[in-house]
């Protein structure tokens, strides 16, 4: 713990084995400790700490330092070696992004070795390799069944990369087919609009033709005089009523007097006793 803590608060500036001011949160023993790490191993010494960590919890629990004996140092030595090579290939292949790591001494001895061997890319691929290696065997987990779970896995990944292209095929077809229902629509809707500005283009140029018609029209009639009448005061001559005549009137009366006596003589006859 003491040492993990010191190597997390490293200073490149702090004196190592010597005294003095120092910024560590270990004071000067911790200074030293994460200075000869670094020196040495560089980012590697975490994985150097962790090893350390598990020994010693296994040692405190009363179970054997190391498991499967060879096996586990073997497996330890791949994983150490791996973690100190790949941060100075990290750093050498893009060190705009990775050139704060370091592996110090030793990695950079390691990582000199290996990229004249396999190059940068082929450095980096052989110590994945190693590591994957190295932690199978460190925690004791047979290389078939290791392989097995790999390639279980791999499958498992391939189903679901090829139900998973299907279903994005099949949502790129929906998607396809909206979009042409989409551009179908605003097709029809611009040539409606297009046919909409003909017609009240032809609407409004019918509307100037009747207006200049009808101009040429009212300018080919001749002009309308008024002829003002002067105003007549004469009153209309009433004529005189004409006399009755005594004539038509004697004669009348006497006719109504023939009609009257012939209806009484034919009363009488019927009231007069047989």
């Amino acid at each position: 713990m003491f040492s993990a803590l010191a190597l997390a608060s490293f200073d490149a500036a702090d004196p190592v084995l010597r005294m003095g001011p120092v910024s560590n949160l270990g004071g000067a023993l911790g200074a030293s400790i994460a200075g000869l790490l670094h020196q040495g191993l560089g980012d590697g010494a975490f994985a150097f700490l962790a090893l350390v960590a598990f020994v010693s919890v296994r040692v405190l629990a009363g179970l054997p330092a190391a498991r499967d004996g060879a096996r586990f140092w073997i497996g330890s030595a791949l994983v150490g070696i791996a973690a100190v090579s790949v941060p100075e290939l990290l750093r050498e292949i893009a060190p705009a992004r990775f050139g704060a790591l370091s592996g110090g001494a030793l990695g950079a001895t390691l990582a000199g070795a290996e990229r004249a061997l396999l190059g940068g890319y082929g450095a980096l691929v052989g110590n994945a390799f190693l590591l994957t290696a190295g932690i199978l065997r460190v925690l004791g987990i047979p290389a078939e069944a290791a392989l097995r779970a790999m390639a279980a896995g791999a499958t498992a990944a391939g189903h679901a990369g090829l139900r998973a292209g299907a279903s994005l095929e099949r949502s790129f077809d929906r998607f396809g087919v909206l979009l042409r229902r989409a551009s179908a629509g605003l097709r029809r809707a611009s040539e409606d609009v297009r046919v909409w500005r003909e017609r009240r283009r032809r609407r409004r140029r019918v509307a100037l033709l009747h207006a200049e018609e009808a101009q040429v029209a009212a300018d080919m009639l001749p002009p309308v005089k008024l002829v003002e009448l002067p105003a007549s005061h004469a009153e209309p001559e009433v004529l005189p009523a004409l006399p009755a005549d005594d004539d038509a009137e004697d004669e009348g009366e006497e006719q109504e007097a023939d009609a009257v006596e012939p209806a009484a003589d034919v009363a009488a006859d019927a009231a007069a006793p047989r």
